[in-house]
């Protein structure tokens, strides 16, 4: 009885690790892992990771809202990471349709989105109904090679229920890499929720701002801070840079703004105080250009 038993525990320990998830799963198309995003994740919380998982997501139009990774994604070691991309790496084949498309919380896995289409949902009502594709309140999070499409055109008063990646206390190693950001109320905003501690390690290159913006990008109470080699076209009606409370290392360098109409007076705004101690900072190779339209 004793060793029947054991032989039962066995094998039901050795089936809930080969539940665990770990590897390479496919997300939509012909015979895929999983026929949606959501279906996805409800089976990374469910059965937890034993390594890195990357989700290839197959060509077409998804509609996705409210997906939420945090810390009930179990983990067997800390450097085990959650990626979801483009199956063809082409950002122009995915399209993620929706509003708070990823809810991204409370010391969730380190995550890498890559070569993806995120479409956010026009409403008349911002308050009720924010038109966001990234929710962010945990560290260690990648956005590479994406585009970003939709949103409102007509904000004429910054809110950050108008941005596509709007992130929310104190966070640490945030990448946002050759993205293209369309029309919108805000492309990039953070708000840290401590005026003691500041959130950390932030690379935001590489990126192209189209369209009419109100405070294109939007950061605060940040330290080593690197803000470099991005592109500016378009209306911004109150700033195209907006940088409050920077402490540590700045560098804003290699930066091209290029508007229509300047309506919002100073295009970059950085500013600091007795409590935050800055670095060095660096502004260099930097161009501003108006131009009558």
């Amino acid at each position: 009885m004793l060793k029947k038993l054991l032989v039962i525990t066995c094998f039901l320990m050795a089936s809930f690790v080969s539940a665990q998830l770990s590897g390479t799963y496919t997300i939509g198309g012909d015979n895929p892992d999983y026929v949606s995003v959501s279906s996805a994740v409800n089976d990374l919380v469910t059965y937890g990771m034993n390594g890195s998982v990357v989700f290839n997501i197959r060509s077409g139009d998804y509609n996705v809202q409210n997906v939420t990774i945090n810390s009930e994604i179990a983990t067997t070691m800390a450097d085990q990471t959650i990626t979801f991309q483009s199956e063809d790496l082409d950002a122009s084949l995915v399209t993620l349709s929706g509003n708070n498309v990823f809810n991204l919380y409370n010391n969730a896995p380190p995550v890498f989105f890559y070569h993806l289409t995120f479409d956010v949902y026009s409403s008349s009502n911002i308050t009720y109904n924010p038109r966001r594709a990234f929710i962010i309140n945990t560290s260690n999070v990648t956005i590479n090679n994406c585009v970003f499409t939709g949103g409102y055109s007509n904000a004429n008063s910054y809110t950050n229920n108008l941005c596509f990646i709007y992130m929310t206390g104190n966070l640490h190693n945030i990448t946002i890499q050759d993205n293209t950001f369309g029309t919108n109320g805000c492309a990039i905003s953070n708000s840290s929720s401590s005026l003691s501690i500041l959130s950390s390690n932030f690379v935001i290159t590489n990126n192209t701002f189209e369209g009419s913006m109100v405070t294109t990008v939007s950061f605060s109470r940040i330290e080593d801070f690197v803000f470099s080699n991005n592109l500016f076209l378009g209306n911004a009606d109150e700033k195209s840079f907006e940088g409050m409370l920077l402490g540590g290392d700045v560098e804003f360098a290699n930066n091209q703004i290029v508007g229509y109409n300047f309506t919002g007076g100073n295009q970059v705004s950085i500013s600091s105080n007795s409590n935050y101690v800055p670095g060095a900072i660096v502004m260099t190779n930097n161009i501003f250009k108006s131009v009558e339209g």
